[in-house]
This record gives C-alpha cells, sequence and structure tokens, in this order.
C-alpha cells in the first residue's frame, strides 16, 4: 500500500524527527531575490557569508499555495489534496447574493481566524461557540467586579478556559475539521489556544553575495510629474537550502490510546504534510518575483542524521482522509453589518490616503 510507509515511520521509536533537505538552484541563471524586509533589507548572518532566502511563517504560506490552483474552499483543492477538509466563510448582502469571502487555508491562523470564529454555523450559533463545545471548553470571567481607578466597573467578559483533559478533544476537532491547522499550527488569541506547528521549514543560503543593479522608471506618456526616475535594486548569488522538520514525537503525543487522535488521524497529518513539502520541492516554485527556484538533490534523515528514505513516499490523501473518517468540509456565515463596516473603514482611511 502506498500509505505503508507513513504508518513504519510513525511506528518508528527510533525517529523523533523527519528532516528533508532539499538543494534549490534558480530556474535560470544564478541570481535571485531573497526575502527582504522594511528596515532592515537582506536578512545577513555569520558575518554576511549567509543569507535567509525565505522565513518560515513565508515557507508555510507556499506549502499552503501547492494545495490549491485558484479561488477559496473545497473546490480550489487540486487533484493531490480533493477532499482536505476546512472552513469556507461565506458572506450574504441584503440582496440575497451570496459570496466567498475567505478560508481556513487563506487565514493567518487558519481555523483560530477571528473571521472564522465570528460567523455563524448553519444554526445560527457562532463558530466560536461551536468549536468551544465540541472541544469542552469552560465558561469563565476575566477583569475584576471591583471599580477601577477612576471609580467606574472594570470590564468583566467571558473567555472560554481550555481544562487539560479537553486538549484530547481540542486535537480531535481540529484534525477533522481543518488537518492544515495540526500540520502548520493554529491559535486563537482571546482564549490563548494554540497548537504548536509540526512542520517548519526554512530557506537560507550559504556563501553570499549582493549583486546591486539599477534601472529607470519612464513615464512615457507624461501623466505624472515623475518623470525618468532612476532606481537601484539588489540581488544575490549563492547556494541555496530548503530544510523541512517533521516533529514525529509531538505528533505522537497527540494521541493515545482512545484518547485524541487515532493512528488513522496521525497518518493523515503527516501524509498532508509530506504531501506539502513535495508540491513545493517536486519543480519550479516561484517564491516572489526574481525568485524561481527548482530541487537539485533531496536527503531525508533521521534527527541523527539516518538515512530514512532516498524520495518522499507515494501518499494516497483521499484514502487517508476516508481511514481518518474526516469530512466534510464546513461552510459559515460571516455576519453582513460587519463585513459592511470594515469596507467602509477601508474606503475612508484610503480616502483620507489619496487626499
Amino acid at each position: 500500500m502506498t500509505n505503508k510507509k507513513l504508518t513504519e515511520v510513525l511506528n518508528s521509536k527510533k525517529i523523533n524527527r523527519l528532516i528533508i533537505e532539499v538543494v534549490m538552484k534558480p530556474v535560470t541563471g544564478d541570481k535571485w531575490q531573497p526575502a527582504g524586509f522594511a528596515e532592515l533589507g537582506f536578512a545577513r548572518y555569520d558575518g554576511g557569508k549567509k543569507c535567509v532566502v525565505d522565513t518560515p511563517a513565508s515557507m508555510a504560506n507556499n506549502m499552503e499555495a501547492v494545495c490549491r490552483s485558484r479561488g477559496l474552499g473545497p473546490d480550489s483543492l487540486t487533484d493531490d489534496f480533493r477532499g482536505m477538509p476546512m472552513v469556507l466563510v461565506k458572506v450574504k448582502v441584503p440582496d440575497g447574493a451570496e459570496f466567498s469571502l475567505t478560508d481556513s487555508l487563506n487565514e493567518g491562523h487558519r481555523i483560530g481566524s477571528e473571521a472564522i470564529l465570528d460567523s455563524a454555523m448553519p444554526d445560527g450559533k457562532t463558530f466560536r461557540d461551536w468549536f468551544h463545545e465540541e472541544v469542552g471548553s469552560i465558561k469563565a470571567k476575566k477583569g475584576k467586579k471591583g471599580k477601577g481607578k477612576k471609580g467606574e466597573p472594570e470590564e468583566v467578559v467571558d473567555v472560554d478556559f481550555l481544562p487539560p483533559d479537553a486538549e484530547w478533544n481540542l486535537f480531535k476537532v481540529i484534525a477533522r475539521n481543518d488537518p492544515v491547522s495540526m500540520v502548520l499550527g493554529m491559535f486563537i488569541a482571546k482564549d490563548q489556544t494554540r497548537i504548536t506547528r509540526l512542520l517548519e521549514a526554512t530557506m537560507d543560503a550559504t556563501g553570499v553575495e549582493e549583486v546591486h543593479e539599477g534601472g529607470v522608471h519612464k513615464d512615457m506618456l507624461k501623466l505624472t510629474n515623475s518623470g525618468m526616475v532612476p532606481f537601484s535594486k539588489s540581488e544575490m548569488t549563492g547556494a541555496i537550502k530548503a530544510t523541512f522538520k517533521m516533529n514525529l514525537s509531538l505528533l505522537r503525543s497527540y494521541g493515545q490510546g482512545t484518547k485524541g487522535l487515532s493512528e488513522a488521524d496521525k497518518s493523515m497529518v503527516l501524509g498532508i504534510a509530506l504531501k506539502m513539502v513535495k508540491g513545493l520541492t517536486s519543480g519550479p516554485h516561484q517564491y516572489r518575483t526574481r525568485c524561481d527556484l527548482q530541487p537539485f538533490s533531496m536527503s531525508i534523515t533521521d534527527e541523527n542524521g539516518n538515512k530514512v528514505w532516498d524520495n518522499i513516499p507515494e501518499i494516497d490523501l483521499p484514502e487517508l482522509f476516508k481511514e481518518a473518517g474526516v469530512g466534510p468540509s464546513l461552510t459559515v456565515e460571516y455576519p453582513y453589518p460587519k463585513w459592511a463596516k470594515a469596507q467602509k473603514q477601508t474606503k475612508d482611511t484610503d480616502a483620507k490616503t489619496d487626499e
């Protein structure tokens, strides 16, 4: 069976981390554009000899991107990821029209996004309330009932407290409804509920040299006052390597016996993670403008450098989804008044900026 290797790795007591290292090269030429940061520029270290090509957060975004083609929701998934559960957010305008707003694969905190938590389930209950009921959270009060410094009562708010025993339910609920949140992590800021990222990825370069170039922006039709504006830009050369670390021991800890994730759930989560890595490293991928990279060589080892596989094995995700019994995807509705207010604020801000 194509998924047998996943079970073997999960059951191995000798492998606690799965380390995948991929040497990357530009599709054309030898120059590339690394990640840049405001007031920092390129992130160079080790005396300037090394450089960050892509950050862990950006690598996570790129791994999510290979799951779909265009659009939102389950219909946007590629054939390799077809059937993977997620949460789709829609909004209905007063004239009755309805359109997709976002989904858990698109949101920064994934299933923990406020856009999802504030949306309504089909029965009218907010997703936040449904989620905490499913998990088994306990309502608690946060704040003081006494008066504050100005003599006014301090605000007392309800928060959802997650008892230690309810964590098993948390893992199960998330794996069943948005398994990517198990792979790449999630965070609910208000309740401080989080899932640690199982799959971490970095991309760095060694032996780097900065290449400075220049050009001119031309306003040929003279529609602005900019005229002929010279500009400069920088790129890099150097040896690039992407590193992916899958925390198998943490994944195993998410289920014990009948609590938390089942063995089928764990295989599904690992399968999604490896499928993401394979999708990102099996051919060319454009990380940004002037950073179109393709794989040159790959090694897969444990944390001690012992070889595990030659290549990422073939993975049948639909079969893993079936064995885990997940799906279908959830659809929730974001409140129109709240969405309309946000749109108005954005327009007002843009208008002030243009003044």
